[in-house]
């Protein structure tokens, strides 16, 4: 009996001694689905607030071409600071642009940009419509990699009479720490305030759309702008409007806010709760 019982607890002792490593090697630091789904949001709202930094570049640059095109640009304040490097080559039919950003270039807004956007689009800037095309080239956004292009279809007056540029995107964005995230989707941008002034703090956009973003992990979000984002390009951020992100039966909301220049948003989680995440 006493045999018995010392082959038990060795038997036992064994047990517990497995399971506790097996339960340190493979749950170090368990990942709930509620941080999974912050991770996701905080990552979402961080791709938005830097593809409206790029879109904000590329309205700068057609914007001013197609002013002066038409006799309208006024002593403008450009948006582009003087360590931009913008070369035009025109052929018969179209214009092709190269913005240079060097080996990093801040704008107004803080943002520090390295690299090369190009832009193409019909040579004719009296069309009413137009198509834009745009790819990167070792392209940094605070560090934060952009690869890949957008298509703007771009009106002179939608319904509004305002400008509209419509952008579809098929980006992939990668985080310094090695996170990443490919985004495609379609994006309208109406410029609501500022438009020909000559001065790039007052200008406005209200945007809406819809994308759907793979993450790293596999995770599949669809999202889509259920309350019009609005930016100011004086501020850094996105000021307001609401977007929901949907993975299978999951819904999310991410809400940037009442108005106020900051980096915070108000992430909404299917059981209700709220949490502030840091863009």
């Amino acid at each position: 009996m006493k045999k018995i019982r010392k082959f038990v607890v060795l038997m036992l002792m064994g047990v517990l001694t497995l399971n506790s490593c097996s339960n340190e090697e493979s749950v170090i630091t368990p990942v709930s689905d509620d941080s999974e789904s912050l991770i996701e949001a905080r990552q979402s709202g961080e791709i938005d607030v830097l593809s409206e930094g790029v879109s904000a570049v590329i309205e700068e640059v057609y914007t001013n071409d197609e002013l002066s095109s038409n006799s309208r640009m006024l002593d403008a304040v450009s948006y582009l600071p003087g360590c931009v490097t913008i070369t035009t080559v025109v052929t018969a039919i179209s214009k092709e642009k190269t913005i240079d950003f060097g080996e990093g270039c801040e704008l107004p807004n803080g943002h520090i940009i390295k690299g090369i956007i190009y832009m193409s689009y019909q040579k004719d800037m009296t069309a009413l419509t137009k198509e834009i095309s745009v790819s990167f080239q070792n392209f940094y956004v605070n560090e934060i990699s952009i690869q890949g292009v957008k298509t703007v279809f771009r009106e002179r007056s939608n319904t509004n009479s305002n400008p509209q540029s419509t952008f579809n995107v098929d980006i992939l964005v990668t985080w310094p720490d090695g996170a990443y995230a490919s985004r495609v989707g379609e994006r309208v941008r109406e410029w609501i305030e500022g438009y020909g002034s000559g001065n790039w703090g007052d200008n406005v956009f209200l945007i809406t759309g819809n994308r759907t973003t793979t993450f790293r992990n596999g995770n599949i979000r669809a999202g889509e702008v259920v309350q019009a984002l609005r930016r100011e390009l004086a501020c850094n951020f996105l000021v307001s409007g609401i977007v929901e992100l949907q993975r299978n039966n999951n819904m999310i909301t991410l809400d940037f806010g009442d108005g106020l220049c900051d980096n915070e948003a108000i992430v909404t989680l299917s059981d209700g709760t709220t949490h502030v995440v840091y863009l």
